[in-house]
């Protein structure tokens, strides 16, 4: 009975065993949650990076121009307070500020701004405000610009590759989005050779984007007032969408797309200035110079253009009147839409003059003209006016604010050949 007793006790430990083994093996496939089973896209590792420093207080970067590190997350793949070399900082989650204005920033966080100096406590922002490295990443990076009247730009989305700085030539690649556009960018920034000089930086940007094509070459002015003086070139596909671009709403239509610009650059306080300047619109071909404000109530268009050859025919047509997006294409006054809501949107002073017109196929001959807009009204005085019947000249005056529009006209020919006017 003892030996029996023992093989019984002895096979209900081997199984007791083996059902054990065998829970062991299949009860985590029912009780642990499967990972393959989470709605997630997909995993990554990251590795604590060595030396980390969350700037949770603004830091004045650069006084020259005013910039100024709101907050983010600084690591690097060093240790800084160990004493080992830093190659390369991840400036993750930045917010910069920059005042542009040309005056001392008063408001906001500047009451709270860590001077340089101060930020000796914390060693790898020490180093990073003396660029003590040679590569620097920007991740999701935010830039305010503040003008003078107080308004901001803001350019958002930053993702950026900073290399070279120990020997002071710096260069940068990246992409940022202003105004719901994405524009690549490359850049390279060489420092003035005399420090006590005024600080000008030379640089060389290419800007690419979905409605810009633009390049740059000249210099930074840093020293007081942020300035850029230099070499520019630009072209856009539809000038109509550039402007929509900047909140002004124009209609879809013919004439004002096309359009490349060169000339000498110079950008202060909200106005870009363009000197020397060579211009195709639409196919037509202008020397002179032009100028645009973006800090007033209304945007602000100053421009002297002389053109080769101008065809009217598009411009004309883009006064049809729009109806459901379809244009009305009858001949018939009420097709145009003389409400000229555009008018309203920006201010413009343009003196603008062609050796000669065309309209419809029709040379019209040498021409010349200048055009005032204010707050919704229009001053348009024709100098000079070439036609086949003799020369023309009148103003036109019309104000868009009343409702419904009041528009006036009155000119002369000079010259009058009654045989010509009847044959055109």
């Amino acid at each position: 009975m003892r030996r029996t007793s023992v093989i019984s006790r002895l096979k209900t430990l081997v199984l007791a065993m083996l059902a054990c083994v065998l829970l062991a093996l299949i009860a985590p496939l029912f009780l642990v949650t499967r990972a393959v089973d989470e709605p997630f896209s997909g995993y990554s590792v990251l590795a604590s990076p060595r030396d980390l420093h969350v700037i949770a207080k603004p830091v004045r970067l650069s006084v020259a121009p005013d910039l100024t590190l709101s907050r983010g997350v600084l690591y690097a793949d060093g240790n800084a307070a160990l004493g080992t070399p830093i190659s390369r900082f991840v400036l993750d989650g930045p917010v910069f500020y920059l005042n542009a204005s040309g005056l001392a920033a008063t408001g906001g966080f500047d009451s709270d701004v860590v001077a340089p100096e101060a930020a000796v406590a914390a060693p790898l922002l020490e180093q990073f405000m003396s660029m003590g490295f040679d590569a620097l990443t920007i991740r999701r990076g935010t830039l305010y610009i503040m003008t003078a009247d107080g308004a901001a730009e803001t350019i958002a989305d930053i993702q950026a590759e900073v290399m070279g700085t120990r020997k002071g030539h710096v260069s940068g690649k990246g992409s940022f989005a202003v105004r719901g556009q994405r524009l690549t960018f490359e850049t390279n920034l060489l420092p003035p050779a005399d420090k006590s000089a005024a600080q000008l930086w030379l640089s060389k940007l290419t800007l690419k984007g979905a409605l810009i094509d633009a390049t740059f070459e000249g210099s930074i002015d840093v020293a007081a007032d942020l300035k850029v003086q230099g070499y520019a070139e630009l072209s856009a596909a539809s000038l109509r969408r550039i402007i929509r671009w900047f909140g002004s709403p124009v209609p879809i239509a013919e004439g004002l797309n096309a359009v490349s610009l060169k000339g000498q650059l110079s950008w202060a306080r909200g106005t870009v200035m363009v000197e020397k300047a060579k211009v195709t619109v639409d196919g037509s071909e202008a020397a002179g110079a032009l100028g645009f404000t973006y800090t007033g109530e209304h945007p602000a268009i100053d421009a002297t253009l002389a053109f080769n050859t101008l065809d009217l025919s598009p411009y004309f047509e883009a006064l049809r009147s729009q109806s459901y997006v379809f244009d009305r294409h009858t001949w018939t006054w009420s097709a145009f839409d003389f409400t000229f809501p555009m008018l309203a949107s920006f201010d413009a002073d343009l003196r603008l003059s062609a050796a000669s017109l065309a309209f419809k196929g029709v040379p019209l001959g040498r021409s010349a003209a200048s055009i005032a807009v204010r707050s919704g009204k229009l001053i348009a005085n024709i100098v000079e006016l070439e036609l086949a019947m003799g020369t023309a000249s009148g103003r036109l005056t019309a104000d868009v604010n009343d409702s419904p529009p009041r528009y006036a006209l009155r000119g002369r020919i000079d010259n009058f050949e009654p045989a010509a006017a009847a044959t055109w």
